[in-house]
């Protein structure tokens, strides 16, 4: 068994002691050496921020449109894209070599490659490297950056050139067109001026004849205002003419009235249109008028005393004795018609002869009426235009005719209620427009009331107003119901 000698033992024990101090001193300096390379380097790296705070990327162009709009944008300025890369660049050339920026970019890589070589011969000993690869394709990243950005102005200056050669062409052709347009104006103007000299003989001849239509037009009026005058002298000449033979004419109607009997009305008014022949049960009673007659049936008649007959038209119509009663025709018969008594006045009784009448009716004329006014014939105080026509439509019905004039072929005039006027005191009418126009149209309506009863007078045309023409149509009670 072999033995280890302590001496020997020892010896190399501190041998390994003395290696493991050494590297670990040696490890200790590498690691203060590369603790004060480090912050160096982060302090170059902060100062690298503070003078180059803005960056441009590729990715930031979006086209090649915005690349053009941006890079003219910015080359007008000192902070341009190209500005800051070139700055870059001659920056981190400058401090990598410590010399001026080369003049390419290949120069400035070559140049920071040899930098980063000597740097890394000279730590060779320390066993400490200096990261040049990444640093050197950094550069060649911003070089080849910037190289795309000179070709892109190239290319924009190219571009702008052309567009410049354009609009120096769009130019020259716009001057040639303004020539031609000045050209053509000064031919027009020539035109112009050569119309206007045609334009004033037209104007020489037009003034010569409106000098002559205005001659004619003044021969016109002065022939025109001696035909006026003597149509003015012809045209009094026929008013007086007009006015002469109304006179005449008023003298003839008033001739032609005269010779009308006084009693005319009366006559007329007097004849009885037939009589009661025979007395039947239950108030009925048999007339002497039948088909071939003109009745029918509806038609009433008026009873009168066969001794006393029909009484004078005198007095007003309340005075007028209406007679025995009346009668309505309810059938007609061949000679005969069949009748009921509508009313007997009291004290009277019907009788064979008695005598009967209706104005409105004659078996051998017709007779003409004009209807005037409005009538109240069911007797509630208030006339109306509605009961006119009703006694319109009697008339008509029972064999009589209307007119719509007064003159001497009218045979009776039947006049309405008289219109009322109002009696307002005047204050009233001064201070109310209702009451002042209600007042003025009634005393209208009254005057035309007035003017055309007066005018049948004068021609001596039985006037016969309500009342009266209702009791001698025998439909006095008739209207009532």
């Amino acid at each position: 068994m072999a033995t280890v000698s302590q001496p020997g033992s020892r010896g190399g024990l501190i041998t390994a002691l003395v290696i493991f101090v050494i590297l670990f001193l040696i490890a200790a300096i590498f690691a203060v050496k590369t603790n004060s390379e480090l912050k160096v380097r982060e302090t170059e790296l902060v100062n690298y921020k503070k003078q180059f705070p803005t960056v441009v990327l590729e990715q930031e162009v979006q086209s090649a449109n915005e690349q053009a709009a941006k890079l003219r944008a910015e080359t007008s300025t000192n902070d341009s894209v190209y500005s800051i890369l070139l700055r870059q660049r001659e920056e981190l050339a400058r401090q990598i070599t410590g010399q001026n920026p080369p003049n390419s970019n290949k120069e400035a890589i070559d140049a920071a490659a040899k930098t980063v070589a000597a740097a890394n011969e000279s730590l060779k000993g320390a066993g400490v490297t200096v990261p040049g690869g990444a640093m050197i394709n950094g550069i060649a990243l911003l070089a080849d950056a910037i190289n795309v950005r000179e070709n892109r102005i190239k290319d924009l200056t190219t571009q702008a050139a052309a567009l410049n050669e354009q609009i120096k062409q769009a130019n020259d052709t716009g001057k040639q067109k303004a020539d031609e347009l000045e050209k053509a104006i000064a031919e027009a103007n020539k035109g112009k001026e050569a119309e206007a000299a045609k334009g004033n003989g037209y104007l020489t001849d037009t003034k010569t004849k409106i000098d002559g239509l205005e001659e004619s037009l003044k021969k016109a009026v002065e022939d025109g205002r001696k035909a006026s005058e003597d149509l003015t002298t012809q045209l009094k000449t026929v008013q007086a003419e007009i006015e002469k033979v109304k006179k005449e004419n008023d003298r003839l109607v008033k001739k032609i009235a005269s010779w009308r009997p006084t009693n005319y009305a009366n006559a007329i008014l007097r004849q009885p249109d037939g009589k009661i022949i025979q007395m039947g049960k239950n108030n009925v009673v048999y007339i002497d008028l039948g088909f071939g007659q003109h009745v029918t049936q509806g038609m009433t008649f008026q009873i009168y005393d066969k001794l006393e007959g029909i009484p004078r038209l005198e007095g007003a119509a309340e005075d007028l004795p209406p007679g025995k009663g009346s009668l309505e025709i309810i059938r007609v018969g061949p000679g005969s018609s069949e009748c009921r008594i509508i009313k007997m006045n009291e004290g009277q009784q019907a009788q064979e002869g008695d005598i009967i009448a209706n104005v409105i009716y004659d078996k051998n004329t017709q007779f003409h009426f004009k209807v005037y006014g409005d009538f109240d014939i069911d007797h509630n105080g208030m006339a109306t235009a509605a009961e006119t026509d009703v006694v319109k439509r009697l008339i008509v019905a029972w064999g009589g005719a209307l007119t719509d004039a007064i003159d001497i072929d009218t045979d009776f005039l039947v006049m309405g209620k008289e219109p009322v006027v109002p009696n307002y005191p005047k204050d009233q009418l001064d201070t109310d427009p209702v009451k002042k126009f209600e007042h003025e149209n009634a005393l209208k309506a009254l005057k035309a009331y007035d003017d055309i009863r007066n005018k049948a007078l004068e021609l001596g045309i039985p006037v016969l107003n309500q009342n009266r023409f209702l009791y001698m149509i025998g439909y006095w009670d008739q209207g009532r119901k």
